[in-house]
């Protein structure tokens, strides 16, 4: 693990959080927009992240889906966490008050998305696939 700024995951941050932001005030939809929050969440706290630290990439988009995952099927029992989502309303407005199947799906979506982004920027050469009759 190492610790140094790196400026482009930093803007990737700033982009992101203004695309939330802009999103919270421009959709009224409740539903859509907490789907397009539960995207945006994953891509914020990945490059915030990444902007301060360097770490595998695999480990960390797999644990923060474990990791929204968690904070998302904890609200299925409420004596897990008495009131503190319906006290703390930043943390309600982040995380959601209720489960949602939605949302734990919009998390996963959101790693996915880091996955194929990741995927689509690695220096590796695709391997050629070579189907049989065509050269």
């Amino acid at each position: 693990m190492k610790i140094r700024f790196q400026l482009h995951y930093a803007m990737y941050f700033v982009v992101t959080f203004a695309a939330l932001l802009l999103l919270n005030f421009w959709i009224d939809n409740a539903l859509l927009l907490r789907n397009f929050n539960g995207v945006l969440l994953v891509v914020l706290v990945y490059c915030f992240l990444f902007s301060w630290i360097k770490l595998h990439q695999m480990t960390v988009i797999i644990g923060l889906g474990l990791f929204f995952s968690f904070i998302e099927l904890i609200k299925i029992d409420q004596k897990i966490i008495p009131n503190i989502l319906q006290e703390n309303q930043t943390l309600k407005m982040v995380f959601g008050g209720n489960f949602d199947m939605n949302a734990l799906v919009a998390y996963w979506v959101g790693c996915a998305i880091l996955y194929l982004l990741q995927q689509s920027n690695s220096s590796k050469k695709p391997r050629k696939i070579n189907f049989p009759g065509f050269s």
